[in-house]
């Protein structure tokens, strides 16, 4: 198939979220990491590495770490090239382009996700013609049309908040994993139902041993339907695990210095060992009554699954039911997130595309009913985007430790500062600090300190030249060799706190400034979008989070 205008919409989506948001958080802080020692010191020296000194809670693979980064590496020795050897990217940039390519590779899944479920829905439509006009299936008795169904699960996902601004985002889940279960899925839709297995396998014990619920869901339900018989399946599940533990064992054994299977090893932790609970647990059903809609807004397409299943194909059938189970099996595990279950979330919507594309291309416009359904269909994925584009304002203001990081960065070029080290507290390091953010050593020579042992940072205060922390003073930290009379805040940086309801009640519930009177005021004065912009920044509340330090006996 033709690559289409849609197709390019979604890397464009993709791509804002990716710039309007560059920093990450601490949920991605292994992966970026990774990205950045692998692009830096390369594989065969691995002692700089960040997670020999950071190892984080469980280990975690470096594969999809590999993947993104020497995919990424052709473009930055082509940049060197066509700049020249002194023209190196910042890191930062380089930070933008690890996060592109892991965009890249989950839109181009979803978009070969598409086009498979695009080609069963044709194929598998009484109206579907050949190029000479003739019925290519004239045995089936419709004659419905799902031309446009592709589209509108282009359209679906793209207003997607959580797949778009997640979609370029280094976590787990998205490394690689998500683009893998896409394409399992896409398989299934083609109808090579055993490699749909294989793969899901494979991706399970090497990224993310969720997807394994999927795995069993997808195979349970080719062997319900006869679409697969047990030996195969068998054969290409041990096929995939074996591969995939013999990856992971002998790669991430290396680069962890120890041999073992990360995912292996996060789940006897996490699950076994019952450790994932210390980050909350929620009821059974948390994810249908609160995550599953949270992720559908407006829940239209949520909404029309139920109709889909009616009419829909075999194959879609199947992916679908294994993604409920997916979240049914999930269910049962107390800790609970939203990313676990992300691999559900395109069967969701391709039952959703499928009835939209019902509706629009087949049903009549002969009553209100059916001209309510016309209007609520297209109105659905524009308010889905005008809400990811609010959600995705505020949550770029949720990474201040990456603003921080940028602004003392910007503090140290205006001032020609050189040979000077910095610490950086727990929390900005939560928030957006990463090895991308750093400058140049060798032209500015400045070291970022991340010590977190409350017992040796006393010891080695006096060697900072400045402190991004989270506290407002000096007093606040719980040794005596911070002394707030040897240091002064220079830069502060600000947080999303909240709503500002009083603001937001006397906006709109005020008698003397009510909606019409709003409109007639903005438009009259042709301000409208200098008032939208003043309602959103006066609509919430921000307030500085993190201070920067200079030590005032210290001048560099």
């Amino acid at each position: 198939m033709a690559w289409t205008f849609l197709e390019s919409a979604l890397l464009v989506v993709a791509s804002l979220h990716l710039i309007k948001a560059p920093y990450t958080k601490v949920e991605e802080s292994f992966s970026i990491q990774a990205m950045h020692d692998i692009l830096n010191y390369g594989v065969f020296d691995i002692s700089q590495y960040d997670h020999l000194q950071f190892p984080g809670a469980v280990p975690r693979t470096f594969i999809g770490a590999l993947i993104v980064s020497y995919i990424a590496k052709p473009f930055l020795w082509f940049s060197n090239y066509w700049n020249g050897p002194d023209a190196v990217p910042t890191q930062l940039e380089v930070q933008l382009l690890v996060r592109g390519v892991i965009a890249i590779m989950n839109c181009l899944s979803i978009i070969y996700l598409k086009e498979q479920f695009q080609a069963l829905v044709d194929k598998e439509s009484g109206a579907a013609e050949d190029a000479e006009g003739n019925k290519i299936n004239a045995h089936i008795k419709n004659d419905f049309s799902f031309t446009s169904a592709g589209n509108w699960f282009l359209l679906f996902f793209m207003s997607s908040f959580h797949m778009m601004f997640y979609s370029s985002r280094p976590l787990p889940n998205f490394v690689v994993a998500f683009s893998l279960t896409n394409f399992a899925l896409a398989m299934v839709l083609k109808g090579k139902y055993e490699w749909s297995v294989a793969i899901l396998a494979l991706t399970s014990v090497v990224f993310r041993l969720e997807i394994a619920a999927l795995g069993v869901g997808i195979t349970s339900c080719c062997i319900y339907f006869k679409k697969i018989s047990i030996l195969k399946a068998v054969r290409f599940g041990i096929m995939g695990l074996s591969l995939g533990i013999t990856l992971s064992l002998f790669i991430d054994s290396y680069f962890w210095q120890n041999w073992g299977i990360p995912e292996i090893d996060s789940f006897i932790f996490n699950v076994v060992e019952g450790n994932s609970a210390s980050w909350g647990t929620e009821p059974f059903f948390a994810y249908f009554n609160k995550y599953i809609p949270m992720l559908f807004l407006p829940p239209t397409a949520l909404i029309l699954n139920y109709t889909a299943l009616r009419f829909a194909p075999v194959d879609l059938k199947i992916v679908a039911f294994a993604s409920y189970f997916h979240i049914l099996a999930l269910s049962a595990q107390p800790h609970k997130e939203w990313r676990f279950i992300v691999y559900a979330v395109p069967s969701i919507m391709m039952l959703g595309s499928l009835s939209a594309a019902y509706l629009w291309e087949n049903v009549k416009v002969e009553s209100i009913t059916n001209i309510l359904y016309m209007i609520s269909l297209p109105a659905t994925p524009l308010i889905s985007f005008v809400l990811s584009m609010l959600f995705l304002y505020i949550s770029r203001m949720n990474y201040p430790g990456g603003e921080a990081l940028f602004n003392f960065n910007n503090y140290v070029i205006s001032n020609n500062i050189t040979d000077a080290t910095v610490h950086i507290g727990v929390p900005p390091c939560m928030t957006g600090v990463t090895l991308f953010g750093e400058l140049n050593h060798a032209r500015f020579n400045i070291t970022y300190d991340r010590t977190e042992n409350p017992y040796v940072l006393p010891t080695i205060w006096d060697s900072f030249d400045y402190a991004i922390l989270l506290e407002p003073s000096m007093d606040a930290i719980p040794f005596k060799e911070a002394k707030s009379n040897e240091w002064e805040i220079i830069q502060t940086t600000e947080m999303f706190m909240g709503l500002n309801y009083t603001y937001i009640n006397d906006l709109f519930f005020n008698e003397e400034r009510n909606l019409p009177e709003i409109f007639r005021v903005s438009f009259t004065n042709r301000t409208i979008g200098t008032s939208f912009k003043d309602l959103i920044h006066n609509s919430i509340v921000k307030s500085d989070i993190f201070y920067t330090y200079k030590r005032i006996e210290s001048d560099k």
